[in-house]
């Protein structure tokens, strides 16, 4: 937005709170949004800025694996309040879902052996780690199958006047970054993988 002379403040909430602000029209945008039909409702979508995989985390110590949702019925789970991590897991209302403010408290309760396993976009979340706990990336694993593939968007409120204009103009914005590559360099900077489908 700074390329297009927007003038911007940006605040780090809880993601449920963020959600609510742009749901209300408090906020114009918010940042790296999945997809939803339900938040359709209130949030025009932005052109895809990366494709994230969706996957459990869990202690190298504790050994556990899975191939289905069902699998997961012995495991308490943390999510971030608010956040949709696909549709299947979204549904699942068998599994023992923990909700929590932020990503660090899913770390840290992770750790401290408090859940089984939690839930997040796998680059952003090493990157954190790495970050919030280094000391401790050692003992943490990744779980396969993923639980989702899915484009990360901007969301624009549909309540905010010009969200239309606003989101036309980013997307050509977009668009010109994946061309020059500094959509890339950004991504690097925040510790994502920028991946786009053709």
């Amino acid at each position: 937005m700074a390329r297009q002379n927007f003038q911007t403040q940006t605040q780090i909430v809880p993601w449920a709170r963020a959600i609510q602000a742009v749901q209300s029209g408090q906020s114009q945008v918010i940042l790296g949004v999945y997809f939803t039909q339900e938040r359709s409702a209130y949030l025009a979508f932005s052109d895809p800025i990366t494709f994230i995989e969706t996957v459990l985390f869990s202690l190298k110590s504790r050994q556990i694996q899975y191939q289905s949702l069902n699998d997961l019925r012995p495991y308490l789970t943390g999510v971030v309040r608010g956040s949709s991590y696909g549709e299947d897991f979204d549904k699942a209302d068998f599994i023992k879902k923990y909700p929590v403010a932020n990503e660090t408290q899913n770390i840290d309760m992770l750790i401290w052996g408090r859940l089984d396993l939690f839930a997040g976009s796998i680059d952003v979340l090493w990157h954190m780690i790495g970050k919030h706990a280094p000391d401790s990336m050692n003992k943490i694993r990744t779980l396969k199958p993923a639980l989702s593939s899915r484009a990360l968007h901007i969301g624009f409120s549909k309540l905010s006047p010009g969200f239309n204009e606003l989101l036309i103009t980013f997307n050509r914005e977009l668009a010109s970054m994946v061309k020059d590559g500094s959509l890339k360099k950004l991504g690097k900077e925040h510790g994502v993988a920028i991946t786009l489908k053709d």
